[in-house]
């Protein structure tokens, strides 16, 4: 359709000229001189193969068919008007505006609680979190860091790395002391499992057989299908948890939970932030990003709500 159209800038003119009543005046407000106003409109009426302005009246007027491109166009430039608008406000949005993606436990129990930190420094970036139960959400959408754990080889962002896991059996001080574990001896406590589809989250089953300590043999095992409601287990003293550092580093850097052994296992998966390719320049963005990457200290760094670090 496009290529029966004359060529856009003769339909502004046409406006103008409407819009002014003259062709003095419409080349006045364009800033060009009125021959050229003038030839113009003769290429636009050419190009429709109709006389848009009848030149015979004093002053002069519209044809029926000048009467008809004038509502089509100013219908057209004003909608395109109203969408440069809009497309202007979306940008100066998103400009201060930052949407991450992740699973539910890291944004429960990693991201979420450290976001004070963030808008203690940047209160002018606006932090939007939304979650999967996949440990790798995509960039679709508005998304601009997706969090994801993995090995790293993803082709769709810019990846950036942020945590090497680290997995350890974990549970309340006290039922540490009740229990009186060694390593051997840990398939036989009452294990909470957390059933989840994603082979690169260990759970037990596998944990013990990577460090040869058996399979899970106690009656007691509680299961749940994500991360936050073991650890809740975990913390009411139901049973003793698969630790993830990410998700349960900051309970143990407050005392809440303690590792009952010294069993601790490394996976080949890490986590990584990985930017969208058109939002990797942007400045709120960037700073999120740096924000996060500097968050990759040891458990000790990694607290929960009402804790700051240094206290």
């Amino acid at each position: 359709m496009s290529r029966h159209l004359p060529p856009l800038r003769l339909f502004g003119v046409f406006e103008t000229i409407c819009r002014t009543d003259n062709l003095r005046a419409a080349a006045t407000a364009l800033n060009v001189s009125q021959p050229a106003v003038s030839q113009s409109l003769r290429q636009l009426e050419d190009h429709i193969g109709a006389r848009l302005i009848n030149r015979n009246t004093r002053p002069a007027s519209l044809t029926a068919e000048g009467e008809i491109l004038l509502r089509a166009t100013e219908d057209g430039l004003g909608r395109i008007s109203g969408a440069v608008d809009e497309i202007r406000r979306h940008q100066a949005q998103r400009g201060s505006n930052v949407t991450v993606a992740c699973s539910v436990g890291v944004a429960t129990l990693w991201l979420m609680p450290h976001l004070e930190s963030f808008y203690c420094d940047h209160p002018d970036v606006q932090v939007n979190v939304i979650t999967s139960e996949s440990g790798a959400p995509t960039i679709a959408g508005d998304v601009d860091i997706a969090i994801r754990f993995g090995d790293g080889k993803w082709s769709d962002g810019t990846v950036t790395p942020l945590l090497e896991e680290r997995i350890e059996p974990v549970c309340t001080p006290e039922l540490a002391e009740r229990l009186t574990l060694t390593p051997e001896r840990l398939h036989a406590a009452p294990l909470i499992h957390v059933d989840v589809k994603d082979p690169r989250w260990l759970g037990w089953t596998d944990y013990l057989a990577a460090l040869g300590l058996g399979r899970p043999t106690h009656p007691v095992q509680l299961r749940f299908s994500n991360y936050v409601q073991a650890t809740q287990a975990a913390l009411a003293g139901r049973g003793v948890a698969l630790g993830w550092r990410t998700i349960t580093g900051g309970y143990v850097s407050e005392g809440r939970l303690v590792a009952p052994v010294e069993a601790t296992l490394t996976p080949p998966s890490s986590f990584y932030a990985v930017t969208a390719f058109d939002r990797a320049e942007d400045a709120a963005t960037r700073r999120l990003l740096d924000w996060l990457a500097s968050l990759s200290g040891g458990p000790s760094d990694i607290r929960h709500p009402g804790r700051r670090a240094g206290t």
